[in-house]
């Protein structure tokens, strides 16, 4: 076989794995997704219970629901903000430790 056909099945081949991890990489977020929405179904089903246990209408008012939105308004952004935050100081960490390994292999 020439080296000219090695080096384009090599490259079929690299293209081919390229395309399968893609594949694979866009299955693992749709699935990822998917998961994430049947979630936040089933908290937005807890989390109205508890506002009718609570907070009790004798009929779905403007007010309950308005102070339902505000308070998943809340409780969302502070997980956001708190989860930033968190993965900065990973990436503040993991930072300074590669820059520690790079000045002792100096």
């Amino acid at each position: 076989m020439s080296s000219k056909k090695i080096k384009k099945k090599k490259t079929l081949a690299k293209n081919l794995l390229e395309i399968q991890i893609e594949v694979l990489e866009k299955i693992i977020n749709l699935v990822t997704t998917s998961l994430g929405v049947v979630a936040a179904l089933a908290w937005n089903s807890a989390i109205q219970e508890i506002f009718k246990t609570y907070f009790p209408q004798k009929q779905n008012t403007l007010f309950a629901m308005v102070a339902y939105a505000f308070v998943i308004s809340l409780i969302v952004i502070t997980l956001t903000v708190y989860l930033g935050r968190s993965v900065q100081r990973l990436k503040d960490n993991l930072k300074k430790i590669t820059e520690e390994e790079d000045a002792r292999t100096s």
